[in-house]
């Protein structure tokens, strides 16, 4: 049973059925005659499979099969080294995206870094804008106060006048004001 599966995949139930069927069409004489030659046939198929076999191998020398195994560790060698590749290449945008990062990163606190020297360049001219307007407006003050005191003058010099008193009274323009 165990040789019957192996040739052609046939098991004892499919067999049975086969000569079976082989019976009723050649009748029971002839049957028996077609299984001593099917046996023979099968017999003389496993001969000539062995004989090829060992004939292949003797013809096969340790130089050949040499030369086959050192094929095959090329061969394997490749394999490993494709890996590797492989490896590499799917490794390769995982750097590139973690070099991506962290540039953006730097870039992001570059620009973070220059936008708070903006803000505080832009304090400070707000700073001295301020002062520049205080600046106006003191000096605007002051030709009030200057505008003031030539009012007072030229009324004390109209008084004194009035009363009849010579003009004591000279203010001269202070430099430093």
């Amino acid at each position: 049973m165990g040789g019957l599966n192996g040739f052609f995949n046939i098991g004892f139930s499919e067999l049975m059925f086969i000569l079976i069927i082989a019976g009723l069409f050649l009748g029971p004489h002839r049957i028996r005659d077609v299984a001593r030659w099917l046996g023979k046939m099968a017999a003389q198929t496993r001969q000539i499979t062995r004989q090829f076999t060992q004939q292949l191998e003797a013809e096969l020398d340790e130089s050949e099969v040499a030369e086959l195994r050192g094929a095959m560790s090329d061969i394997r060698s490749l394999q490993k080294e494709v890996a590797d590749l492989r490896r590499e290449v799917l490794k390769g945008p995982a750097a590139l995206i973690s070099e991506s990062n962290t540039a953006a990163t730097k870039i992001k606190k570059d620009i973070n870094s220059l936008q708070q020297e903006l803000d505080d360049l832009d304090k400070t001219i707000s700073d001295e804008t301020q002062m520049i307007d205080l600046s106006d407006e003191i000096a605007m003050e002051i030709d009030s106060l200057q505008q003031e005191l030539d009012d007072l003058d030229k009324t004390i010099s109209e008084e004194t006048q009035t009363i009849g008193l010579p003009n004591v009274v000279e203010v001269e323009d202070d430099p430093a004001i």
